[in-house]
């Protein structure tokens, strides 16, 4: 059976172009967003976290999955990371206020 080489090794020039088009890009994103790639979109995938722990009842688990952040081990530790509460201790500080604001705004 042959040895098939890691793609750098088959092609290093190839890869290494690749790498530098990479870091132009990131280069290029930082300079107009004033963030990194990564961080844009996990900020963006945590505000779309505290919306959906706000306007539904989702659980944990479903608002990982939809927001693109994996199980809700995952979730929860960018979520603390991020905001410096858990999902569930925000929900109970949010999602009343939001359904109150809605229920006086209805009235």
């Amino acid at each position: 059976m042959p040895v098939i080489a890691p793609p750098s090794a088959q092609n290093p020039l190839g890869f290494r172009s690749a790498q530098r088009r990479r870091q132009a890009a990131s280069r290029k994103f930082h300079k107009e967003t004033g963030t990194l790639p990564l961080r844009w979109l996990t900020s963006q995938r945590m505000a779309g976290a505290c919306r959906l722990l706000e306007t539904t009842d989702l659980t944990v688990q479903a608002v990982a999955a939809k927001t693109g952040l994996g199980t809700p081990a995952n979730f929860r530790l960018h979520f603390t990371r991020e905001l410096n509460t858990t999902p569930s201790s925000y929900r109970r500080l949010y999602q009343g206020r939001n359904r109150s604001a809605i229920a006086l705004r209805s009235s």
